[in-house]
């Protein structure tokens, strides 16, 4: 099958609000950076994918053992590049703080390579806040041993950032995702061909790939992706168990946890609430070792909701509170009038009508600050839900 994706934005999204409860969603603090493929500039069309492929390599690298998050690689339009290297050739200050404005980052990786006695890769890292190169490096070598020293681009780039890494952190930086480079190369092009919409081929590619290499952690997360796409979700829980296995080997805590909201929404949604439970209990043992607030804050309201869908009513309201009550702390008003909401469902649930009332109206009162009309028609049409079965 394939399917033509706008602006080459793929984007799996299920939201638990079209069930009728109210999830609480978090915007990262980290930061942000863009890593665009290189440029291939010899007449050899076979090397094609290594710019892609490098671009992944190292925007899965930057995610997984720096605070720094890599922007969607598949929100970046390919005119992206062009706009860049010119705005450098011209020495446009405006226009690089123009691109990163819109990226909302601060750096941007982007480089070339060419293949002659050997490859030769020229990276480049921009600082679009002065609008300035900060940094450009040559690395090379042969394309079969790439897999050993690319890693050396990603040092290099840590340096020039002045990144500083834990001797534990540098372990496992230098840990390869896989040590066949057709495995490589086949999940680069499978890559390029879901980018592409070509959703049965770059499917078919990624099971050749696990083939190859049944370790290979980003592979079997593409595959994922790529049956979300597809909807073949009676596939997808097999495999997210697979990919939760590869990432507790690998310790990778940050995607272990994204993996685990991913199930859980799944579960959620199909109404299979033990299951959801089970990976609401893993996210809550992988993140109440952070002493994070807001993941806390998170995976207290996912149980609540999966409790209030198993209709454990008094479990669900045990764990909004506890939301509730670090939320009060933060004072971010409007996840606090979501709790209030679900709050205000159970106990309409419960019969206990002048409890559910006094939550609704909790939540009004901050809609009504923030003038979200939509939510304060919500609030009222339950409000008067409420005041006719007390008339009843």
């Amino acid at each position: 099958m394939k399917i033509k994706l706008a602006k080459l934005t793929i984007v799996i999204y299920i939201s638990l609000n079209c069930l009728g409860w109210t999830s609480i969603v978090y915007a990262s603090s980290v930061r942000k950076i863009a890593v665009l493929p290189y440029k291939n500039l010899t007449a050899a069309p076979e090397l094609n994918w290594l710019g892609e492929g490098l671009a992944l390599y190292l925007a899965n690298k930057l995610a997984r053992h720096t605070k720094f998050r890599p922007i969607n690689r598949f929100k970046l339009e390919t005119m992206m590049y062009d706009q860049i290297v010119n705005s450098l050739a011209t020495d446009d200050q405006q226009e690089a703080k123009t691109i990163g404005k819109k990226l909302r980052t601060q750096f941007i990786i982007y480089g070339n390579y060419q293949q002659k006695n050997e490859l030769k890769i020229t990276t480049f890292l921009l600082d679009v806040h002065v609008g300035k190169v900060l940094a450009s490096f040559d690395t090379s070598g042969p394309l079969n041993k790439i897999l050993d020293w690319q890693d050396q681009i990603i040092s290099n780039l840590l340096e020039k950032m002045q990144i500083q890494l834990t001797p534990q952190q540098q372990e496992k930086l230098r840990a390869k995702e896989t040590s066949s480079l057709l495995a490589y190369e086949n999940h680069t092009k499978a890559s390029l061909l879901l980018m592409d919409g070509d959703i049965e081929e770059a499917v078919a590619l990624c099971q050749k790939t696990i083939d190859l290499d049944p370790q290979y952690t980003q592979a079997v997360s593409l595959l994922i992706k790529a049956y979300e796409l597809d909807n073949q979700w009676e596939k997808i829980p097999a495999l997210y168990q697979k990919y939760e296995a590869l990432l507790e080997k690998s310790q990778n805590r940050l995607e272990l946890k994204n993996v685990y909201d991913k199930i859980i929404t799944i579960y959620t949604n199909s109404s299979q609430s033990d299951l959801a439970l089970k990976y609401c209990r893993k996210k809550l043992d992988l993140v109440g070792e952070s002493n994070d607030n807001a993941e806390m804050i998170s995976i207290y309201n996912q149980i609540g909701i999966v409790y209030q869908q198993k209709k454990e009513y008094d479990g669900a309201i045990s764990f909004f509170q506890k939301a509730l009550k670090l939320l009060q702390k933060q004072g971010d008003q409007t996840p606090i009038a979501n709790i209030y909401n679900n709050l205000g469902d159970i106990y309409f649930a419960k019969k206990l009508y002048a409890n559910a009332l006094k939550h609704y109206r909790k939540g009004l009162g901050l809609w009504r600050m923030q003038n979200d009309t939509k939510s304060i028609a919500t609030s009222y049409n339950k409000i008067g839900l409420i005041l006719l079965q007390q008339k009843k």
